[in-house]
Parts: C-alpha cells; sequence; structure tokens
C-alpha cells in the first residue's frame, strides 16, 4: 500500500540497527522499515544506512531520492541483511558525522534517524560533536513491553533536539502503522508544529469515547498533520544563524 501523504522535503540518513541483540525483531523491523520508507516522496533524499558493532558496508552508500523505485530497492536490500555484532552508536554516528559534513546534498540539512531498541549509550566526545555542529537525531524505538533495560539512546536523541518515538510491537510482531505516521510527521515537521499538535491529538481523542468517531477525527488529524508537514519548517535553526 503507497502511504506518501506529503509534499514534504526531507534529507535524512536512515540508520538501522542490525545487531544480535534486536534479532528479536526482525520481523517487526522489515514491516516498519517499508511503512516509514513509503512515507516519503521523491521530493526527499534518503541514504540507508545499517550499522551493529561496525558500519555495513552492502548497502545504499549515497542520498537517492525517494522515488518508488529507489524505496523498493531501499526495502530489498534492508530484508536481505543479516544481524551480526553488537550495537555501536558511537560508530554509526561518527560516520554520519562525516557524511553530513562532506557528502549532504544540497537543500535541507540532514538528520539522522535511527531504527533500533535505543538500548545503549552514546559517547561524550560524539555528544559533544552533534551539539556543536547542531545536528538532530530522531530514534525509533522498537518494544516490546517493558524489557528493564535503559533506553538511554532515546535521551541522547532529545538532546540533540530530535525525538525518540516508541513503536509497541505486538506479540504477532505486529505494527500500528499510526505510530509509522506519527514518527514521519515528527520528523518532518518544525518542533514547536509538532508538539503542539499532538498534544492536541491527546487531548480531543481522551475525551472520544464512540469507535467509529474516535477512528473518524484520527483519520481527519492525520490528514491535517500532512498538509501541515508540506508547509512546516524542518529542523531547528542553524545556531550559526541566531
Amino acid at each position: 500500500t503507497k502511504t506518501d501523504v506529503s509534499d514534504s522535503e526531507a534529507n535524512v540518513i536512515f540508520a538501522i540497527d542490525m545487531s544480535g541483540s534486536v534479532k528479536d525483531y526482525d520481523e517487526s523491523r522489515e514491516k516498519i522499515t517499508k511503512e516509514f520508507i513509503n512515507c516519503f516522496n521523491e521530493k526527499s533524499q534518503m541514504m540507508l544506512l545499517p550499522f551493529g558493532g561496525t558500519i555495513i558496508e552492502r548497502c545504499v552508500t549515497e542520498f537517492l531520492p525517494m522515488t518508488q523505485d529507489n524505496k523498493d530497492l531501499c526495502i530489498l536490500l534492508e530484508t536481505q541483511l543479516i544481524n551480526s555484532g553488537i550495537t555501536n552508536y558511537d560508530i554509526m554516528l561518527d560516520y554520519s558525522y562525516e557524511v553530513i559534513n562532506n557528502y549532504a546534498p544540497e537543500g535541507k540539512k540532514p538528520v539522522v534517524v535511527v531504527l533500533s531498541d535505543a538500548v545503549g549509550d552514546v559517547s561524550d566526545e560524539i555528544k559533544t560533536k552533534y551539539d556543536k555542529d547542531n545536528i538532530q537525531v530522531f530514534s525509533i524505538q522498537m518494544s516490546k513491553g517493558d524489557n528493564g533495560a535503559k533506553a538511554s539512546f532515546a535521551d541522547f536523541a532529545k538532546d540533540t533536539g530530535g525525538k525518540n518515538i516508541k513503536i509497541d510491537i505486538g506479540s504477532d510482531n505486529s505494527i500500528d502503522k499510526e505510530q509509522i505516521l506519527q514518527a514521519y510527521a515528527l520528523i518532518t515537521l518544525s518542533d514547536i508544529s509538532t508538539d503542539f499538535i499532538l498534544n492536541t491529538e491527546l487531548c480531543i481523542f481522551s475525551t472520544l469515547d464512540v469507535g467509529f468517531i474516535k477512528h473518524l477525527s484520527r483519520l481527519i488529524f492525520f490528514v491535517v498533520l500532512m498538509v501541515l508537514a508540506s508547509i512546516g519548517q524542518f529542523g531547528r535553526p542553524d545556531k550559526k544563524s541566531l
């Protein structure tokens, strides 16, 4: 199912955790990857960056416009990846930092979107680099309830001005597509607009008890959200311009 619902533009490094610790998420990770990539239109560009203990070389090593052919290519490549090593966020973030500073496409400054379980730390050196260059990181956290592990990478993402978006995984590895759309909207809308709208959503939906009305209202909300995404700013202002 095609999920292009916005005319917004984004440049994204999409990093996918392929370490052994997230092997249990393989099936749901493929579903999330497919839905997330299909949200983007050809005005957006994406680099696919799988990682574990190292950067996995066999993948897309350049920014590709998100035409349907390129989406299908990225989705196919993700399904062929094999889990290996332990999660090393520093290696992935350092690689992404070099790409952003030396090989980023013209237009909007790329952000780093990381699909993982958000468990693991980031070194102070990396934190300093990302803060200095005002690079946003968004964490898409795969979660099967409370596994007892601290999602410290989620805190790092928030510290960069990005967000942590939790995707609830069902016992049958099912996913909620609306949560994927929320992740997409958070990444392509400005911080102020997104926070205001999502808080408004919580207020509205918490007062609706009738199933049909609730789903209809949610549909209308996402239509409005995607329209705003087409006119919203992407990311925070550059500190150098302040």
